[in-house]
C-alpha cells in the first residue's frame, strides 16, 4: 500500500483486503499538534528565507564596497565601519542557507537530489568566502582606527573651509601615518594591511559569494515544496507512547 505522506509503500497482512488495508494504513496516522507544527513551520520558514536574504544581501554588498584597482582608501574608509557587521551577518545567513539545503536534500526523493546537493555544496565556497573576507575586514576596521584622528582632523577643516576634500590630504603633525589615504605595502592577499592587492581580492570574494549564492537559491527553488514547511504525520504507536509520556510528566 501506499501511503501519500511519506511516497513509500508499505506491507500489509494478506489476510484483510486491500481496501481495508489501506483504510488501516491511514486510520493508523495522528497529524501533529497545532503547535508543533506552527513551530516547525516558524523554524522553516527562518532557514528557507535566509537563502533569498542571503543572495540578495550579498548581491547589495557587491555594489555597495568599493570596487577594484582604487588608487587611494577614500572610499575603503567610508565603507570601513560596515565591514565587520556585514561580515557578521554574512555568516549567519550562509550557516543558515547551508542548514536549509542539508535539510532539503533528506527532505526531496532520493532521485530529486541533484539541485539541491548541488546549492548545498555551493553554500559551502560561499562560507568559505566569508572566511578569506575576515582578513581585509579586520584591516579595514583597524585602518579606520588608525586613521580616525587625520580623518577627525580633516573633518574639522572641511568645516571650516568648504574646499578641502579627502583628495587634498592637509598635512596633520599628529597623524600617526605618513600618507593616511595611500595605499599599504603588501604582497599577500589574505594580509592585514590595507595593500591594493588585499582589497582587490576581498572585493573578488565579495561578488564571488554573490554569484554562489543567487545560483544555489535559484537550484533551491526547483526543489521546494509546501511539504517541507510542515511535519510528517506520526504513526499511531508513536502517539499514544508521547501521549502517556506528557501525562506522566
Amino acid at each position: 500500500v501506499e501511503v501519500v505522506s511519506s511516497r513509500r509503500f508499505r506491507r500489509v497482512p494478506a489476510l484483510i483486503g486491500a481496501a481495508d488495508a489501506a483504510a488501516g494504513v491511514l486510520n493508523n496516522v495522528h497529524e501533529p499538534l497545532l503547535s508543533t507544527q506552527i513551530v516547525f513551520f516558524v523554524l522553516s520558514f527562518i532557514l528557507y528565507s535566509s537563502q533569498g536574504l542571503l543572495a540578495g544581501f550579498s548581491l547589495m554588498q557587491a555594489f555597495l564596497s568599493p570596487g577594484s584597482g582604487q588608487a587611494d582608501l577614500a572610499l575603503h574608509l567610508a565603507y570601513a565601519p560596515l565591514a565587520m557587521p556585514f561580515q557578521v551577518v554574512s555568516q549567519l545567513l550562509c550557516w543558515l542557507s547551508f542548514l536549509a539545503a542539508c535539510d532539503q536534500v533528506v527532505s526531496v526523493p532520493a532521485g530529486s537530489r541533484l539541485a539541491s546537493g548541488i546549492a548545498a555544496w555551493l553554500y559551502v565556497f560561499a562560507l568559505v568566502t566569508t572566511a578569506l573576507e575576515m582578513p581585509a575586514d579586520n584591516a579595514l576596521e583597524l585602518g579606520l582606527d588608525d586613521r580616525r584622528t587625520y580623518l577627525d582632523e580633516l573633518l574639522q577643516q572641511a568645516e571650516a573651509d568648504s574646499t578641502i576634500t579627502f583628495l587634498e590630504r592637509p598635512v596633520i603633525l599628529n597623524a600617526s601615518i605618513d600618507d593616511p589615504l595611500m595605499l599599504e605595502e603588501g604582497e599577500s592577499i589574505v594580509s592585514v594591511e590595507l595593500s591594493a592587492s588585499t582589497l582587490d581580492f576581498w572585493k573578488f570574494l565579495i561578488v564571488l559569494r554573490a554569484i554562489l549564492a543567487m545560483l544555489a537559491w535559484a537550484l533551491i527553488c526547483f526543489d521546494r515544496s509546501s511539504a517541507q514547511f510542515t511535519t510528517p504525520p506520526l504513526p499511531a504507536r508513536l502517539a499514544r507512547a508521547s501521549g502517556h509520556a506528557l501525562q506522566d510528566a
